[in-house]
């Protein structure tokens, strides 16, 4: 194809970052290419705009071939300006091998470590992230199954504690309506229960019972001691809620702290 057009695409490629050292499966770069093929143009701007001034020094294809010694092929096999002019310019370009080269290439040599560099960071810190956000699930997670089975644990103290507190209520309840204060009250609070007795067997809401008097001392008993050990297990429980309080949302993200600050100051 037409040698400016060749060009113009190879200006194209390096600005979108081509590497102008790059071998094919000959081991010839870009400069191989451009003695061969006897393109003075790409040869120029090669040289002169990119990296590969270096790598005309250095690079060699499977044949042990460098572009100068290419260029020297073609020149030879067929001598022309253009051949001549490839050849001439890579000879400078050896006679000109000095500490700009050198500084050149390490330059590059030091941009790629760099890169690199930057890339091993930015991939640490991506699995750092990860990992911490793996980690913060999982802390997540057991701070729920602990907190959790905190609750099931202290649920269990609490039903076991206002059971047997209801229990030693019902206990004494029955005790003291034994006792002669006890039989009193049972028969000073009679009449009400024998009023309250009548007013549910006119509602029909229960049967007439055979004795009222035996009935209306029994409903008084058992409502006492169901007022007894209602009482008593709401006491139980505010006392146990004062000792052993239920944990809060607040209470859980301050032990978080208290944790992750290494313990309570």
């Amino acid at each position: 194809g037409d040698v400016n057009a060749k060009l113009k695409i190879l200006q194209l490629l390096v600005q979108f970052g081509a590497v102008v050292e790059h071998q094919d499966c000959h081991g010839d770069n870009a400069l191989h290419w451009s003695a061969r093929m006897q393109a003075l143009p790409t040869t120029r701007f090669l040289i002169q705009d990119t990296d590969a001034a270096v790598y005309a020094l250095i690079s060699e294809n499977h044949k042990r071939q460098k572009p100068l010694d290419v260029a020297k092929l073609a020149r030879d096999a067929k001598p022309s300006m253009v051949t001549s002019a490839i050849f001439d310019l890579l000879s400078r370009v050896h006679r000109d091998c000095n500490v700009r080269l050198k500084i050149q290439y390490g330059k590059k040599l030091r941009l790629h470590a760099e890169a690199e560099a930057r890339a091993r960071r930015v991939d640490d810190v991506t699995h750092a992230a990860d990992s911490a956000r793996m980690l913060c699930h999982s802390a997540d997670q057991m701070w729920t199954m602990a907190l959790e089975a905190a609750e099931c644990v202290r649920n269990d103290m609490e039903a076991k504690v206002l059971d047997e507190g209801g229990k030693d209520a019902v206990g004494r309840a029955r005790v003291w309506l034994e006792t002669k204060e006890g039989k009193a009250w049972v028969k000073k609070e009679a009449p009400d229960a024998i009023e309250a007795i009548k007013s549910l067997v006119h509602k029909g809401v229960v049967p007439k019972p055979r004795d009222l008097k035996k009935a209306a001392a029994v409903r008084v008993m058992e409502e006492y001691v169901l007022g007894q050990e209602t009482n008593m297990r709401d006491l139980i429980k505010k006392k146990f809620g004062r000792e052993h309080p239920a944990f809060e949302s607040r209470d859980v993200e301050y032990y978080k702290r208290v944790v992750h600050n290494g313990g309570a100051r």
